[in-house]
């Protein structure tokens, strides 16, 4: 099992025995609790989301990925071009070095 999602990755063969799985997410679980106590201010911002209607866009990419000012004013650009026709509100995790 591998923890990606076609067309996210750079194409390579992959052998017959692994499978592409997505994101693995616990879809059943309540994590409102645990994030409330691990993390309040990222709590708050989730229920003033959806108390206000505002749809959630995680951005995470991990720690293997070095960002250049370009690629983070690219993404900021996309994500304001999509915000226009949506009520969206943005999360994003982002390395304090970058």
């Amino acid at each position: 099992l591998v923890n990606s999602y076609f067309g996210i990755d750079k194409p390579i063969a992959l052998p017959p025995n692994v499978t592409l799985t997505g994101p693995l997410v616990n879809g059943d679980a309540d994590l409102s609790d645990d994030i409330a106590q691990k993390a309040p201010e990222i709590s708050q911002f989730l229920n003033s989301a959806q108390e206000s209607g505002h749809k959630v866009l995680l951005i995470s990419l991990g720690t293997m990925l070095s960002w250049t000012q370009w690629s983070v004013d690219t993404i900021i650009e996309g994500v304001a071009v999509v915000n226009r026709n949506q009520k969206l509100k943005v999360l994003w995790s982002l390395p304090q070095d970058d």
